[in-house]
């Protein structure tokens, strides 16, 4: 595709265009200059003359002749649209990694607190180690941010760079360097990020085993990780019957948006209103892309909720299923007072809990913000009709649930922040 295009390219800077009827005789046009016409008897593939070439014509203009000046605009063009997207996936890196680091400051934080409290020389010892890594790792999480914030706002800068009279290849040299510079520095930032996240999920994990080791500290440890997934699994189902709602809030809204949308067309078409035709067909058109928006909305947040194997109701069971065995073993050592049979094995069990609540909270964010764009996008179609009122052109809201009612504020009185 590349090489087609270079060609292109070359052609267009010797005066070439790659459109017109094939002419396999001389060219009515004079080649680049005003020079004379080649004789095409003389066109071989080991002579070129490309007003002789098929399927084109010599179109005089400012690249005529110019295939030095053509071929270095093409590959800037090409590097500038390069870096950009290079950028943009740095920016995504980088905030994953920032988001990683973070996660495993607050692990590392929480397994040097409960070591701490233990008490002991191997568990103060492996409290410090984990403390030390929770701050460098919420240090460099911070250093990411900052990179990817500096990132992002260079590359807005060269997106906003006034481009349509002359092309990619005309970006000022100093915002492509200040481009690459930035992208530089948030992939060494990422880099960094995810190696201080690495040495606090392992800081934590030997603070986790060194309390396991004590009857006190093993049930502190097991009893806050069972605790915090049968609250963030409640919260999941929680989560999923808003989902749901939002789901069946847009169905509802479809009938009588459907309703409004014929008497405003009804408006459209009759000569009465003739002279308001423009402001009837904007309603209209408003509507339509209103409602066109929630019902894409609410079938993307179905997929994620609709099923038992969709991904939240997926997430939810794993978490259960994992944390089973753990809340088992608290019980046990409730019972009779004693740490676990096998370290090794309930610290598996641990790390394949703590996986899954991570997954877990991943998908509740994204069914959180799938929930906030639905019922977005139901007020933003109960604006649109609205505005039909006002034109005497009368509509009805369903009754809905709390979650997504015409009216019911700013997010949706049913819209809980739940992360």
């Amino acid at each position: 595709m590349r090489a087609t295009i270079l060609a292109g390219a070359i052609l267009m800077a010797a005066g070439v265009s790659m459109r017109g009827p094939a002419k396999t005789t001389a060219l009515v046009a004079k080649a680049c200059g005003g020079k004379e016409e080649p004789n095409c008897d003389e066109h071989a593939k080991d002579n070129v003359l490309p007003p002789c070439m098929a399927n084109s014509e010599i179109i005089p203009g400012t690249d005529c002749g110019h295939v030095s000046e053509v071929i270095p605009k093409f590959e800037k063009s090409v590097l500038v649209g390069k870096l950009q997207g290079t950028a943009t996936n740095t920016i995504s890196d980088a905030d994953t990694a920032a988001a990683n680091a973070e996660s495993a400051a607050d692990m590392a934080e929480e397994a040097a607190k409960m070591a701490k409290d233990v008490g002991g020389k191997a568990a103060d010892g492996a409290a410090k180690e984990a403390k030390d890594a929770a701050k460098k790792a919420d240090d460099l999480a911070t250093k990411a941010t900052e990179a990817s914030g500096e990132l992002e706002t260079s590359l807005d800068d060269m997106k906003t760079h006034d481009l349509k009279d002359t092309g990619p290849y005309a970006m000022p040299e100093k915002k492509i360097q200040d481009l690459k510079k930035k992208t530089a520095k948030a992939v060494s930032a990422t880099a960094s990020a995810n190696q201080a996240a690495a040495v606090a999920l392992e800081e934590a994990a030997d603070a986790q085993e060194v309390m396991l080791k004590s009857a006190e500290g093993a049930l502190k440890l097991i009893t806050a990780i069972v605790d915090e997934t049968e609250k963030t699994v409640d919260t999941a189902k929680e989560l999923k019957q808003n989902a749901t709602w939002a789901v069946k809030d847009v169905k509802t809204l479809g009938k009588p948006v459907g309703d409004l949308k014929d008497k405003v067309q009804k408006n459209i078409d009759d000569e009465e209103h003739e002279d308001q035709k423009p402001v009837f067909e904007a309603i209209y058109e408003n509507l339509d892309t209103e409602m066109d928006g929630a019902k894409k909305a609410a079938q993307d947040l179905d997929k994620k909720v609709v099923n038992d194997n969709a991904d939240l109701p997926k997430a939810i069971k794993d978490a259960e299923d994992k944390n089973k065995p753990l809340a088992e073993i608290k019980l046990e050592m409730e019972r009779t007072g004693l740490p676990p049979d096998s370290i090794g094995k309930s610290m598996g069990k641990i790390k394949s809990l703590e996986t899954a609540l991570k997954d877990l909270k991943e998908e509740m964010f994204l069914v959180d913000q799938g929930i906030k764009s639905v019922v977005k996008r139901i007020k933003r179609v109960g604006r649109s009709a609205d505005k039909a009122k006002k034109y005497k052109v009368d509509w009805a809201p369903p009754p809905m649930t709390p979650l997504g009612a015409i009216g019911a504020g700013k997010s949706g009185a049913g819209v809980k922040l739940f992360l």
